[in-house]
């Protein structure tokens, strides 16, 4: 399932949790992620490091317009020169394709 071809579903439209091992073939085609399994649900995740405090708030603010346009929200916590990005398709509880394509999506900002 290659995720460049793909697009965010609107809720209700056919999500469905991913297994593990669907997890493990969407994290292939997206540039340094993680997935937290330490407990339910899953977490995507990524840092992203910049050099300076404005920076990191840039990114956040563009990711932030993504989330909007996509309707599908990341939690994103700003540190002084970085940003912590978490994923998880929030009505269901799990990660689904939304979670991997926002973000294929979001490498493709930087």
């Amino acid at each position: 399932m290659n995720l460049s071809k793909k697009s965010i579903k609107a809720h209700g439209q056919g999500l469905e949790k991913l297994s593990n091992e669907q997890e493990d073939e969407y994290l292939k085609q997206i540039n340094s992620w993680s997935i937290n399994r330490e407990k339910e649900p899953h977490i995507l995740h990524k840092t992203f490091q910049f050099s300076s405090f404005k920076e990191s708030v840039n990114f956040a603010n563009k990711i932030a317009e993504l989330a909007e346009k996509e309707n599908h929200h990341p939690n994103i916590l700003i540190y002084f020169k970085k940003v912590i990005l978490e994923f998880k398709t929030n009505h269901l509880q799990c990660l689904t394709d939304n979670d991997f394509i926002m973000a294929l999506k979001v490498d493709e900002i930087i």
